[in-house]
């Protein structure tokens, strides 16, 4: 799990979310240190193939912005708000955040959206 003074926490989500039971689009945006772009970028790569695996993922796509190259937007379709959650807490995703959580300039900004 996240500790709540890292620069890479995840909040539960809020009780209005639960009742969802349809898919669920996230934005993800992970701002790292301008001098420690290819170690955010390695680490972030490094969970791909594993969230892709996680039962619920319908799309994990990472993404770099063309002028601030440090930083990074995750692209997600999850099948239902409990496999989100089931997704924050897997393994890779714990580890990624002990290794990258002195490397970000702000803290993850995540979004969750439903598709109009």
């Amino acid at each position: 799990m996240f500790p709540t003074k890292t620069k890479f926490k995840f909040k539960r989500l809020s009780y209005q979310y639960t009742y969802l039971n349809h898919m669920l689009t996230v934005i993800a945006k992970v701002t790292a240190k301008e001098d420690q772009i290819d170690a955010v970028k390695t680490g972030l790569e490094s969970v791909i193939a594993p969230t892709r695996n996680e039962e619920g993922c319908l799309l994990y796509d990472l993404h770099q912005d063309i002028e601030h190259k440090n930083i990074f937007f995750f692209y997600e379709n999850w099948d239902s708000v409990a496999h989100l959650e089931k997704h924050r807490m897997a393994a890779h995703m714990v580890h990624l955040g002990e290794t990258i959580k002195d490397l970000l300039e702000k803290h993850m900004e995540v979004n969750l959206l439903d598709k109009l």
